[in-house]
């Protein structure tokens, strides 16, 4: 999701973004247009980066809500199109770029903690939400429900 649908309604983005030891966080007002999964992954790197400078040892908790594999199903193209592109359904071929861009950006973040934390436990969730809507290109076969 681009945050910038043509006509939408709700055509904005709401990030907001604090540096270390700010009493204070900013709206993030520079960077509608930008693919939403690229944003927030790169945010989140950012955040991960940012507190590679604190004392060994200090606390740390990030979380990351990708939006990417959720209606509205919209692809930035690219690489991750030709990807797909033996999908013959062209919802789901768009809805498979979707999941491969967090994927990626899924193992960006990952790659990013190992750097800033190597001898650190960490502990990753991977969590997502209902289940794929058909008309949205989702499929939850063999599963059943909504």
């Amino acid at each position: 999701y681009n945050n910038a649908t043509p006509g939408a309604i709700n055509d904005f983005l709401d990030l907001h973004r604090a540096s270390a030891g700010a009493s204070s966080v900013q709206l993030v007002t520079d960077r509608n247009g930008t693919y939403g999964t690229y944003l927030f992954a790169a945010e989140t790197v950012a955040t991960i980066e940012e507190h590679r400078a604190s004392p060994r040892g200090t606390p740390a908790f990030f979380y990351l809500a990708l939006q990417t594999v959720h209606a509205p199903v919209q692809s930035p193209g690219g690489a991750f199109d030709a990807r797909c592109s033996a999908t013959p359904n062209a919802v789901r071929r768009t809805f498979c770029a979707m999941a491969a861009i967090a994927d990626e950006a899924i193992g960006n973040v990952s790659a990013a903690l190992v750097a800033a934390f190597p001898d650190e436990p960490t502990l990753v969730a991977i969590l997502g939400d209902n289940g794929g809507l058909p008309n949205n290109g989702g499929n939850n076969y063999p599963l059943r429900g909504t």
